[in-house]
């Protein structure tokens, strides 16, 4: 067995106990923590693909920036879960069909993927380049309706935060400019303690 087999053996074993370990786990920290865990091994399995585009992806977008703002949040709100298992039993077999045909169809459906730890590219070859090439050629309908359904998300955002032209204070930097003393200093006659003007 090769390195790379075992490599891609351990961060799949990694993987799947995380992910488990996110559905099961009764505090939500643990939870995130799990994710985060899942997250870094699917990189390394993207890696070892060849994939190195989008595992660097995944790992700056949702390790570094999504799955650490969902922390600081479950944190901050101090979020307790209790779980509960009353009903799962009975559950139990549909979720295990459910499973193992999720499984089937992604096995069949990727075909030679899992495999693709071993596989050799030239020494040309650039996984961006070619991401980038089926993007914009086979799915670039598909890419920019993509872009149009965020783009109307960011615009509904927007309108629904907006709340109309506030009167808000703000610094009128040529006002302070063409300023003068006796505009801003003034003196006053005060009585000391003695009675007489200071």
């Amino acid at each position: 067995m090769t390195v790379s087999a075992l490599v891609f053996y351990f961060f799949a074993t990694v993987l799947l106990v995380s992910a488990a370990n996110v559905i099961f786990s009764q505090k939500a920290v643990s939870a995130v923590l799990s994710l985060i865990v899942s997250f870094l091994s699917a990189t390394v399995l993207w890696l070892l693909l060849h994939a190195e585009f989008l595992g660097l992806a995944l790992l700056f977008v949702y390790v570094g920036a999504v799955m650490t703002l969902f922390l600081f949040v479950v944190m901050m709100l101090n979020v307790r879960l209790k779980a509960k298992y009353e009903g799962l039993l009975k559950l139990l077999p549909v979720a295990m069909i459910t499973g193992v045909s999720l499984v089937g169809v992604i096995w069949l459906a990727l075909g030679k993927a899992f495999s693709g730890y071993g596989l050799d590219y030239p020494d040309n070859y650039n996984n961006t380049v070619a991401l980038g090439q089926v993007l914009y050629t086979d799915y670039v309908v598909p890419l920019e309706l993509a872009a149009l359904i965020l783009l109307v998300a960011i615009i509904a955002a927007i309108g629904l935060a907006f709340r109309g032209a506030q009167n808000r204070q703000h610094q009128e930097v040529t006002k302070q400019i063409l300023t003068k003393k006796s505009q801003q200093l003034r003196l006053v006659s005060m009585k000391s303690e003695g009675g007489h003007d200071a």
